[in-house]
């Protein structure tokens, strides 16, 4: 452009291409400047559910619809380095209306790259990140006893240093189910005793007792409503005592009269 003292706009215009040159006595400048075309961007942001596993976990996905000409594409809007979108740990603990954790998604964090257009940017709706309860399953160990003649539970049936239930789900990347890291079972509390023996394996179920699970994280703090907990039974069995009896009749005598000889008594071991 030979053109001296043109005025440029930056928000209404660009550079299309410039040559700078030397004349030998002066600088100039040779180019074309293009007035950018108007476009708008719409924003939409989406909702997305992750499964509670003790973090912080961070969601960011959005839908882009353009009115332009044609020219401006999405490979041409980014959003700004470093935006985290919805951030959450706990199940219901954002502060949206329905406990959801906000996107926070504002036009000016959005760039666009192609210098042809003056874009206006509009969100449409911000999206949020659900956090939802993290499945486990406790299942009730199952116990066996002779019988005593006394109550028998599901305590004294248990194997000395067993536990008396366990998790029938682990912890998998894929799948993000059972205790989350360095979490652990801080209390439960079971039921389950019977004194006869079994005649039926279901005459005598132990229960884990709803409510009496307490979760807790790494640092001791209680963790449990960020569980979706599923309880299942497990069998006590009472068998019969099979310790070995040895019993020894009483002895006696008599002068033979013509009838039988009877006896009460013994002993057994």
């Amino acid at each position: 452009m030979a053109e001296k003292n043109i005025t440029y706009n930056p928000e209404t215009q660009y550079v299309h291409w410039y040559v700078l040159k030397y004349t030998g006595s002066e600088w100039h400048v040779d180019g074309v400047i293009c007035n950018r075309k108007e476009a708008t961007v719409h924003i939409t942001g989406k909702d997305g559910e992750k499964v509670y596993n003790g973090q912080d976990r961070s969601y960011l996905e959005y839908d882009i619809s353009i009115e332009s000409d044609g020219g401006l594409t999405e490979n041409d809007i980014t959003i700004a380095t470093g935006t985290t979108g919805a951030v959450g740990k706990n199940v219901d603990g954002g502060t949206n209306e329905d406990k959801t954790y906000p996107m926070g998604l504002t036009e000016d964090l959005f760039i666009n790259h192609n210098p042809a257009y003056h874009v206006t940017f509009e969100v449409v709706k911000d999206g949020s990140l659900k956090i939802t309860p993290r499945p486990i399953t406790l299942q009730a160990n199952n116990a066996i006893s002779e019988y005593t003649g006394s109550t028998i539970t599901y305590a004294t049936a248990a194997k000395p240093g067993a536990s008396y239930y366990t998790i029938t789900n682990k912890a998998d990347d894929d799948i993000e189910d059972g205790l989350a890291a360095g979490h652990t079972i801080a209390d439960i509390a079971l039921t389950g005793e019977g004194t006869k023996v079994s005649e039926k394996e279901e005459d005598y179920p132990i229960k884990i007792t709803e409510g009496s699970v307490i979760i807790n994280d790494e640092n001791g703090g209680e963790v449990t409503s960020n569980y979706a907990i599923t309880l299942k039974d497990g069998l006590l069995k009472i068998t019969p005592n099979i310790t070995l009896i040895t019993v020894t009749p009483g002895s006696g005598s008599k002068v033979y009269d013509g009838t039988p000889l009877t006896k009460n008594g013994g002993t057994a071991d």
